[in-house]
């Protein structure tokens, strides 16, 4: 199922199916709430194996387990699984009081539908926890954004006519909807922001994956914020003027007194404050 304006809405948690399959947990979407999806829920591990095909980045395989494969669930569909596992026992202990990162992925899609953010639509997410909460694996799998590809490639292959100011503004707007509900992006890489040509918009749209990156820390302060901004810009190859455009959504749309020049100064990136002109 692509994304799109008729996408089923994220927000209606109470309707995910809750079950326990083969040791693990499962929410999943009601759409996908079949039996011949569920009995593949059982061994998720079996998921990943072949017809399914790793997922690499830049031709190198991505550090966390994601796969691609087309699963038997109402029409024929490309399903991304991904697979997280706690990388030592600090963070297994941290997960203990916590939800899993998969559990938080699923709950991130309501979340940022609600702000008016475009991301995947989420199919399920499971985890599988030991004695006391110990968090042993966890899954993740959502649909493709159909006739997308990510941040990175579209700068590669697209011509310098598409590179509109439209595409810059919305990513401002996307981080100012993200620092006005306290949230932040731990990971704004080029890989974490796809480009979604629309059949019925002729201007490209900003959807945003990894979604266990996007984390509400215990205060968004002013320089957290700017970190944000500074590490996305730091990632991206702006000109001057494309920086501002992003620069002045943001501004506009931040519920602060702070306007686009004073946060462009706070940046303290070369050639974008007005000191460095």
């Amino acid at each position: 199922m692509a994304i799109g304006k008729n996408s089923v809405d994220q927000r209606a948690r109470a309707a995910w199916k809750n079950i326990r399959q083969g040791g693990y947990e499962w929410w999943v979407h009601p759409q996908f709430a079949r039996p011949e999806f569920l009995r593949r829920l059982e061994s998720p591990s079996q998921l990943l194996k072949p017809p399914a095909k790793p997922v690499r980045q830049d031709g190198l395989p991505r550090l966390n387990q994601v796969f691609v494969t087309h699963l038997e669930a109402g029409p024929s569909l490309k399903i991304f699984i991904k697979r997280y596992r706690p990388k030592n026992s600090f963070s297994r202990l941290k997960e203990m009081f916590r939800e899993s990162r998969a559990r938080h992925s699923l709950e991130m899609t309501g979340q940022l539908a609600a702000l008016g953010i475009a991301t995947c639509l989420a199919v399920a997410a499971g985890e599988r926890r030991g004695c006391c909460g110990w968090l042993a694996d966890s899954f993740f799998l959502s649909t493709e954004v159909v006739g997308a590809c990510n941040l990175a490639e579209f700068l590669k292959t697209s011509p310098p006519h598409s590179k509109t100011n439209s595409l810059w503004r919305q990513l401002g707007q996307i981080f100012a909807r993200l620092h006005n509900s306290g949230l932040s992006h731990s990971d704004p890489s080029l890989y974490n922001f796809f480009v979604q040509k629309l059949p019925y918009d002729a201007k490209p749209r900003i959807v945003l994956i990894d979604l266990d990156a996007v984390r509400r820390p215990w205060k968004l302060t002013e320089e957290k914020a700017r970190h944000d901004l500074r590490h996305f810009l730091k990632r991206i190859p702006l000109t001057r003027r494309e920086a501002f455009w992003f620069i002045a959504e943001y501004a506009a749309h931040r519920r602060d007194s702070l306007s686009a020049h004073d946060w462009a100064d706070g940046l303290a990136l070369p050639g974008l404050a007005r000191s460095g002109t």
